[in-house]
């Protein structure tokens, strides 16, 4: 553009390419005649018009009703936002005489203070510092609004989305979350009143989110002038809290309510807190007369180490939750056997804070059990030719009374008629293959006899038997047992060996499995030449080959320590296997897993 040189009301002759600051001037038309060097250097137009500068197409309407109106002598103002720069600006649009008749407009851009400079810096500092957190903004004097791109993407709004102050307050759930966003709004521009809120969203594709809506106003001369604040998707975090809230009532419900004895205890000083109805008819006292006592003043003193013991791990962090076997003291002087399940939780910092104690009254299921060992351990005096067969009778049932103690267990607890009709039935099964198991023993003289015959068996079927029987067990260790054998796969086996076999990997799978994952046992078939091969897989803790490989099969050899390993267990089935013509191999790998393969062979 060629510069001009011009007398405007009396001013001596001045070259406007040389002030200072952002000054243009337009002829009546409201084209560019002539400005400053800033205004070329810093303004962004497309053209000579008013109109075609960035500033103006953001509100064009607004901007040509000025600009008209200061053409007919009226002086015009306009204050321009700019987010990218941080600042605002007042454009003035004088008029003035050009002479000749001719009228234009001085155009001046003057910078204001950074009033919320300091604000919105903080703001977009914070944003920068918490993941996701948008920011926006309220023009409350030229009715626009700003939302920044995470608060775009929360409303699950096209990045070019414009929105307007209804919209956005019509986003918000109709309700008590829509009714309290308008309030808040309302109340910061007529008081300045800050707010912040947790509500539910529906963004644009009908989704249902909680954000968490903070916000203040700025006033000028007394009026509110614009509303800014930030925004944040907190769904995540209000879903954990609701699940909690709900989980803690759940815990209540159950706690005060069910028939397992439950105590709270102050991990600090080892007082009871609180105990429910069950606990109070275990130990036959009043829940007044459990209240601060020390857990150790309920237990002999030698059982109380064994308890403070264990408790121990859990405040050490070298155990998620303990199961053990501990004595206690009736009201009455007598003595209670009991199994005790405990967990540790902690507060907010990381610190012990409660002790959770699962307890149930085995003392009579106690001396069920020691009747049984008595009576396993008179028969194996009685014969010493039958010490292997002692070992498969002892190994074998007590897998099965601890099935049928669990299911007694579940029975006197449960309440739900159809669940212990199941559980009823869980028992007569377990109890049938009790049965099964004792006979077949009855027809095994020594591990080292050749004279058995083997049968033919749907490995499949005989199998699920074994895991039916044992669902108790199953169900008290929360494991899974997958059965991928086929469904017509046959195998000659002498039937006592087989059960003893199948029966020894399914407990071990459960003894020997990981706390830190979901644990299952996975057993499945192939044929390979001259053999029927069962493998079992685990993802348990595993043994150190390099360390055990020639002790593996060994008589009373242990490879973790677990208070139920007697070291049987594998020594027998090694030897069942090889009195029946078969072999048996082992891969494993620590804290993965053990996968064990049985080879059958197929001649009788």
């Amino acid at each position: 553009m060629k510069e001009t040189q011009y007398h405007i009301d009396n001013l001596p002759l001045i070259s406007i390419d040389k002030m200072p600051g952002f000054l243009a001037i337009t002829d009546a038309d409201f084209k560019i005649l002539s400005s400053t060097s800033l205004w070329k250097a810093k303004l962004e137009t497309t053209g000579d018009s008013l109109y075609e500068l960035n500033v103006a197409k953001s509100g064009i309407s607004e901007w040509q009703n000025l600009l008209k109106e200061a053409l007919q002598g009226n002086e015009q103002f306009f204050y321009e936002n700019n987010l990218e720069e941080d600042s605002i600006y007042r454009w003035n649009f004088n008029p003035y005489d050009l002479g000749n008749k001719k009228q234009g407009i001085i155009v001046q851009r003057d910078y204001l203070k950074k009033t919320r400079t300091e604000r919105i810096q903080k703001l977009r500092k914070e944003a920068n510092r918490v993941a996701d957190i948008g920011y926006w903004e309220v023009d409350v004097a030229n009715s626009t609004v700003f939302w920044s791109s995470v608060t775009k993407r929360i409303h699950e709004v096209s990045p070019d989305f414009k929105p307007t102050l209804e919209e956005g307050i019509n986003f918000y759930k109709e309700g008590y979350s829509r009714d309290t966003i308008t309030q808040v709004i309302n109340e910061s521009i007529k008081n300045g009143t800050n707010w912040d809120e947790e509500l539910i969203l529906i963004t644009s594709t009908g989704k249902e989110v909680w954000v968490k809506a903070r916000g203040e106003s700025q006033f000028e001369n007394g009026v509110c002038v614009r509303i800014l604040g930030t925004f944040q998707d907190i769904t995540s975090v209000k879903n954990r809290e609701i699940a909690l809230a709900k989980s803690e009532e759940r815990f209540r419900m159950a706690f005060n309510n069910t028939l397992i004895a439950f105590m709270l205890i102050d991990a600090k000083t080892l007082k009871i807190k609180n105990v429910n109805k069950a606990a109070e008819g275990i130990f036959g006292l009043t829940r007044e007369e459990f209240l601060d006592r020390e857990i150790k003043d309920l237990a002999p003193p030698d059982d109380n180490r064994i308890g403070l013991g264990q408790f121990i791990k859990l405040f050490k962090k070298k155990e998620d939750q303990l199961n053990f076997e501990q004595r206690y003291f009736h009201k009455d002087g007598s003595l209670i056997v009991a199994n005790v399940y405990a967990s540790l939780i902690f507060n907010e910092n990381g610190e012990p804070d409660t002790l959770v104690a699962q307890i149930r009254d085995i003392t009579e299921l106690k001396r069920k059990s020691e009747e049984v060992e008595n009576f396993l351990d008179v028969t194996t005096r009685q014969n010493k030719r039958l010490v292997n067969f002692s070992h498969i009778v002892s190994h074998n049932l007590r897998s099965h009374t601890s099935n049928i103690s669990m299911l007694l267990n579940f029975m006197k607890t449960e309440t739900d008629a159809e669940e212990k009709e199941e559980q009823f039935n869980m028992l007569v099964n377990a109890s049938d293959m009790l049965c099964e198991t004792i006979d077949h023993l009855n027809s095994v003289i020594s591990l080292d006899t050749d004279n058995l015959k083997k049968e033919k068996f749907n490995l499949f079927e005989f199998l699920e038997n074994v895991i039916a029987a044992n669902q108790g067990i199953i169900l008290n260790s929360n494991f899974k047992v997958i059965n991928e054998v086929k469904k017509d796969f046959t195998i000659l086996a002498i039937p006592a060996y087989l059960d003893s076999i199948l029966l020894n990997m399914l407990t071990n799978a459960i003894r020997y499995s990981s706390s830190k994952r979901d644990s299952w046992v996975k057993f499945s078939s192939k044929k390979v030449k001259g053999y029927r091969v069962i493998e079992v897989e685990d993802n348990g803790l595993g043994i150190d080959l390099d360390k055990h490989k020639n002790k593996i099969f060994g008589l009373y050899k242990t490879f973790h320590n677990h208070p139920d390993s007697k070291g049987l267990g594998l020594y027998m089935t090694k030897r069942q296997i090889e009195v029946m013509g078969g072999k048996i191999e082992v891969e494993s790998q620590i804290d993965k897993g053990t996968i064990f393969k049985i080879y059958l062979n197929e001649k009788n």
